[in-house]
């Protein structure tokens, strides 16, 4: 296909309509005359806008504008701050959110008191081990406190799937509505 064609496939319904300047309305009908392939895809085009034409114009009822205007209104009330998502969230799964929250402040208490009886570990240094080793906790922390990494493991997947649930049942709540 060369640079005549796409440009003339590409304002062929413009042509039809007649939405184009004369001088590229010459140089279509110059294409199509010589084009083959174009020609016959402006025959298509041109069928298919006359098939179109014999059907009745459609009008919409009288209430239409109404409920769009009201879809929309809905619409933009399913928006929600996120003050009002977490809101939703601890009124909807008071017991998941309590559990969640509960594992969260046991993990962190948990890593402060373990920070304390660790006179070379700061707790900074211990988020530098957790989160720059290659393993989920750096050796150093396994051998000091083998239960470590297990408890640690533990509530951040109980956490993960906790949230990963209440995030499905707040979307499934939402499209409910």
């Amino acid at each position: 296909m060369n640079i005549d064609c796409k440009y003339v496939q590409k304002n062929l319904s413009a042509y039809l309509d007649e939405e184009i300047s004369l001088f590229n309305q010459k140089r279509i009908q110059k294409h199509l005359i010589k084009c083959k392939k174009c020609r016959l895809k402006y025959k298509n085009l041109e069928v298919t806008v006359q098939t179109l034409n014999t059907f009745p114009d459609i009008s919409p009822s009288k209430d239409f504008t109404n409920k769009v205007m009201e879809q929309v209104t809905k619409e933009k009330n399913t928006n929600l701050s996120l003050e009002q998502w977490i809101s939703n969230i601890f009124k909807t799964y008071k017991l998941t959110t309590v559990t969640i929250s509960l594992f969260s402040v046991l993990g962190i208490s948990s890593l402060a008191l373990i920070a304390n009886k660790l006179p070379f570990f700061t707790i900074g240094k211990i988020f530098y081990h957790l989160f720059n080793s290659s393993y989920f906790v750096s050796d150093k922390l396994v051998q000091v406190y083998p239960q470590l990494m297990i408890y640690l493991q533990s509530t951040l997947l109980i956490s993960l799937f906790g949230f990963v649930f209440m995030f499905q049942q707040f979307n499934k709540k939402n499209k409910s509505k």
